[in-house]
């Protein structure tokens, strides 16, 4: 057996190794889900509701921003509805941090259970 066909059978096996690993890895939505059974659940519900909540200001805003007849007050509504956006996308980056957080926690766990006491 020449070295090229050792070669190819070793990343073919671990080609399969890596596909298996990834058909194992939860999705998106699966990861998100399971940020709302960990520890800081609480937070989470409450930033999911901050979220709703800003969400309905920035349409709101943008809504005034458009009809609103002063200089003034676009100016106005044009910071609320940046200040909103901002704070959502804040909300939203510390979430999905929270559920990155947990699936590293996760792959911790799972390496230690591999190790040898």
């Amino acid at each position: 057996m020449n070295i090229d066909k050792k070669i190819q059978e070793a990343l073919l096996n671990e080609s399969s190794q890596i596909d298996e690993v990834i058909q194992r890895d939860p999705g998106l939505f699966s990861m998100l889900g399971k940020t709302y059974k960990g520890n800081l659940r609480f937070w989470v519900y409450l930033t999911t509701v901050i979220a709703i909540v800003l969400s309905g200001i920035m349409i709101w805003a943008a809504y005034e921003f458009f009809v609103s007849e002063t200089v003034m007050d676009r100016i106005f509504w044009g910071v609320w509805f940046l200040a909103s956006l901002f704070v959502q996308a804040m909300v939203k980056l510390w979430t999905f941090m929270e559920a990155n957080r947990l699936s590293l926690m996760r792959e911790i766990k799972r390496i230690e259970t591999l190790l040898p006491s």
